[in-house]
Parts: C-alpha cells; structure tokens; sequence
C-alpha cells in the first residue's frame, strides 16, 4: 500500500484479496435466511451496490442504539433498585412492628405474672420479697441459700 496525496493506492494482489475477502463475507450473508430476505428487497440490493453507504447505516444504527441500551439499562437498574429498597423498608417496618409487639407482649406478661405473685403472697401470708431480702442480708454473707 502506498499513499500519495492523501489517496491510498493498492496494489493488485491487495486489491484481489480484498475483493476475495468481501466476496466470502458476501456468501456468508446470502447462506444466512434472514439476510437473504433482506438482500432481495429494492433497499437491500440497492445497498448491496454500494458498501460504503451501507457501512455508513451500519455504524449509524449501531451508534444509536447504544444509548437507547444504556438508558434502559440504567432504567432497568432504577426500577429494580427501587423495588428492593422499598421491600427492604416494608420488611424493617414490619420487623420493627414484630419486635414493638413482642416488648408489649412481655411488659403486659410480667404484669400479670407480678400481680399472680403479690395476690398469691398476700393470700398465703408468705414474706414480701423486700422482706425476705432483708432477712437475707442480716444473717450475713457467709451463709448460701
């Protein structure tokens, strides 16, 4: 390959291999049966016979869908993002709901059990539980229960 003023020259048997390569990638598409169908219709022979316009629709085609891929990528991650978020709120409130129960469920228990005690020791005449410390505590440590 040479390049004189700005125009690339190339030789015959670079010219040939080239035109080798472009008529194997040009069988290769016609095997295929989606592209045979396109192939046929008037746009696609039309851009059959001239590459560089359908190179130029190529890279158009894919340099426009790369940032409607990325906007509902980016969509597709906001959209999960929230959900997980907003199940992660509703579980913390409803763990938060279990555990308010379960402290109001042992506070009213020990109620009930202290009011069990105070009538029960009061019914049999048994020592208050300050007194039976009190009773504790003068006959010294050294003594176990």
């Amino acid at each position: 390959m040479a390049q004189q003023s700005g125009v690339l020259e190339l030789s015959t048997a670079e010219a040939d291999g080239l035109q080798v390569l472009r008529n194997s990638l040009h069988k290769c598409a016609h095997f295929h049966s989606c592209s045979m169908g396109s192939l046929s219709s008037p746009s696609g022979q039309y851009l059959s016979s001239h590459p560089v316009l359908a190179q130029t629709l190529l890279l158009f085609s894919v340099f426009a869908v790369l940032p409607v891929g990325l906007f509902l990528t980016l969509a597709v991650v906001t959209f999960i993002m929230s959900a997980v978020v907003c199940l992660l709120f509703v579980g913390a409130l409803s763990l938060l709901g279990v555990l308010f129960g379960i402290a109001l469920f042992s506070l009213v228990a020990s109620l009930i059990f202290n009011m069990f005690f105070l009538t029960i020791s009061n019914i049999l005449q048994l020592p208050r539980l300050t007194s039976l410390a009190k009773v504790m505590c003068s006959r010294g440590p050294h003594l176990a229960f």
